[in-house]
């Protein structure tokens, strides 16, 4: 057995200072000589046999960065010195049980909040603390039962011990897994189509599930995430330090991280120079977002001004030149030989009022669409059947789903040749749909008419959907979809009002 406790001893001994050279594996490499050098303490003094658990469940719970996160794992940790240090509780089944179960357990914790290639290294920490806990634990619990089973589970523990020594040695000499995670890194943000955010790439990178990042906005007066909301910025502490990280002279991101990740330098060099690039990304891709919305909101307050100016001008032509010729027909009313003139007003009021309709119907604004598309299928020289929900809806909803209803019924007039129009209106909650449809000669295109190309560049403005199905001899219809809120994405079922 001495044999075996110096190769035991050796292989963390020799193996651990090999270690020193990775950036941040210094503390890696005195864990591993602590382990070894206090294992063979425990051949010099019985008091100190159990010595070596301390810095043992140090490194593997800490592995690979050697940081205890959370009070939990320095809770574990911190009893494992205990139990080092105390040899009556290291005596004691129980205890040593209840160790071995915990230490797997948070050494399992960590390997699954862990991230890309920090996962993979705490993968062979993992199956050390297994194999290590594991024979422990079970020479505890054999005790416990009255068995002995002291010398074979003694054996299995110390090649345990010596596999852990060389399987972490291997892991972070050909596992290279800090190189791994600025690989990972740089597939995850080349791949434009994985829906994780930015922070979450650069957590996995740096190992540090709690990373925070916030974006200087365009005014730069605040800071904001990476969907555009407020980003509040905590005080510095030393456990959560805050990086700023600069493109020149302006900065470009500010990150709120673990202190532990200052602990591997070269490592944070490299995933700070490939997250600037993502990061000026991110900022261009904002400001472009930023100036589409202020472009969206530019079109919608032109169009609400066009809208208005066409109301005013159909009320001035409805109370000024239709009312004027009426009094002018009143005049005549008694006039000799005043047939032919009451006729031509009575043509000219028509026509204004046709023209007053078309600029915008003050029906639609006093009493809805639904009394608009009647008003708007009188007028119609082919018979049109309506059917629409009651109620009322905003009104730039109302006055886009009028003039979809009133082009198409003009194009039917002018063109398809129909004998019978239907038209169909329907709110399903969050969209409001609009079916005209004919049985004419079909063969309309969107691109066909000033009329057509004005309702779809509309509805377009509103965030809605505009298409024709209009095959060559089977009629046409003309499906719109106009939110009734303001929304991105296709409207489910654009077709469910025909």
């Amino acid at each position: 057995m001495a044999v075996l406790d110096w190769v035991v001893a050796a292989c963390f001994c020799l193996l651990g200072p090999a270690m020193w050279r990775r950036p941040g594996g210094a503390a890696t490499a005195l864990l591993m000589v602590a382990t070894g050098l206090t294992w063979l303490l425990g051949d010099v003094a019985t008091a100190l046999v159990f010595a070596h658990r301390g810095p043992l469940i140090n490194l593997l719970v800490g592995y690979p960065r050697n940081r205890l996160r959370g009070r939990l794992e320095q809770a574990v940790v911190g009893f494992g010195y205990l139990d080092a240090a105390v040899y009556p509780l290291g005596r004691l089944d129980a205890v040593t049980l209840g160790l071995a179960a915990t230490t797997v357990a948070v050494v399992a914790r960590g390997h699954r909040r862990a991230r890309g290639a920090e996962r993979r290294a705490r993968l062979t920490s993992l199956a050390s603390s297994s194999a290590v806990f594991g024979s422990l634990a079970v020479g505890a619990a054999a005790r416990l039962a009255g068995h002995g089973l002291d010398h074979a589970v003694l054996i299995v523990y110390e090649l345990s011990l010596g596999a852990t020594a060389i399987a972490l040695f291997a892991d972070d000499r050909w596992g290279r897994w800090n190189r791994s995670a600025i690989t990972s890194l740089v597939l995850d943000l080349g791949d434009a189509e994985q829906p994780t955010s930015l922070r979450d790439k650069l957590a996995a990178a740096l190992g540090d599930p709690s990373l925070q990042v916030g974006f200087p906005a365009p005014d730069l007066t605040r800071l904001v995430d990476e969907q555009g909301r407020p980003f509040g910025l905590p005080p510095p502490t030393p456990e959560r330090p805050v990086t700023v990280m600069r493109d020149g002279e302006h900065p470009i991101a500010v990150l709120v991280h673990d202190h532990a990740v200052l602990d591997d330098p070269a490592l944070l060099e490299s995933v700070m120079a490939l997250a600037k690039i993502a990061l000026t990304n991110v900022r261009l891709q904002a400001e472009i977002l930023a100036t589409a919305e202020r472009t969206e909101g530019s079109r919608r307050r032109l169009l609400a001004v066009a809208d208005t100016e066409r109301q005013q001008l159909g009320t001035e032509l409805q109370s000024g030149a239709e009312a004027r010729l009426e009094r002018v027909e009143a005049l005549l009313a008694d006039a000799p030989d005043g047939d032919g003139l009451r006729e031509q007003l009575r043509i000219s009021r028509a026509a204004v009022s046709d023209f007053a309709r078309g600029v915008h119907p003050r029906v639609l604004t006093g009493n809805g669409l639904s009394a608009a598309l009647a008003e708007l299928a009188a007028h119609s020289p082919v018979p049109v059947d309506i059917e629409i929900e009651t109620g009322r809806w905003p009104e730039e909803v109302e006055i886009a789903a009028y003039y979809v209803c009133a082009e198409a019924l003009t194009n039917v007039a002018k063109y398809a040749d129909a004998t019978a129009v239907r038209i169909r209106v329907a709110d399903d909650g969050g969209w409001l749909h609009v079916a005209v449809a004919d049985d004419g000669v079909g063969g309309a295109r969107i691109g066909g008419g000033s009329g057509l190309i004005g309702l779809a560049d509309r509805l377009d403005v509103l965030g809605g959907r505009f298409t024709i199905d209009s095959p060559p001899g089977k009629g046409t219809k003309l499906t719109a979809a106009v939110p009734l809120v303001r929304r991105s994405g296709p409207p489910p079922g654009a077709d469910s009002a025909g």
